[in-house]
């Protein structure tokens, strides 16, 4: 699975690593984030187990 640069920033905000900024990019971002099964449906947006792997391997590597 290939993420963009944003949608690893979102995916670190939701995991609290990076702190929390909103606009329309993040939208796009936390939608794209949910149909991949990385972060659950808003309005609360959480993050997966599926999404703390993908930061733990981009973490690890």
């Amino acid at each position: 699975m290939k993420l963009t640069t944003r949608e690893l920033e979102v995916l670190e905000m939701l995991a609290g690593i990076r702190s929390a900024t909103w606009g329309a990019w993040v939208s796009a971002c936390l939608e794209s984030l949910f149909d991949m099964g990385l972060c659950t449906r808003g309005p609360n947006y959480q993050i997966t187990d599926a999404g703390r792997a993908v930061l733990e391997a981009k973490h690890d590597a």
